[in-house]
C-alpha cells in the first residue's frame, strides 16, 4: 500500500525533514525534532518510505513466462 490515506504523520516520511541520526531529524520549520514527531506542516514524501520485505520465492520450482 504505497499511497495509504491513513499514513501517520511522522518526520521520518516528511519532505521537509532530513535525517540527522537514528532518533533525530532536522525540520525546515521546527529545527531538531524526534523521528516520530508530527506537525500540521507534514508533507508526505514516498521516496523516504521504507517498504516491507517481500516473501522469498521458493527455489525448488522453475518458473517460465508464456
Amino acid at each position: 500500500m504505497l499511497y495509504r490515506n491513513n499514513m501517520p504523520r511522522q518526520c521520518a516520511t516528511c519532505a521537509r525533514a532530513v535525517r540527522l541520526n537514528n532518533t533525530d531529524m532536522i525540520c525546515k520549520k521546527y529545527g531538531v525534532v524526534y523521528v516520530d514527531y508530527g506537525c500540521r506542516r507534514y508533507v508526505y514524501d514516498p521516496l523516504k518510505r521504507v517498504p516491507s520485505r517481500m516473501p522469498p520465492v521458493p527455489s525448488g520450482k522453475t518458473y517460465t513466462l508464456k
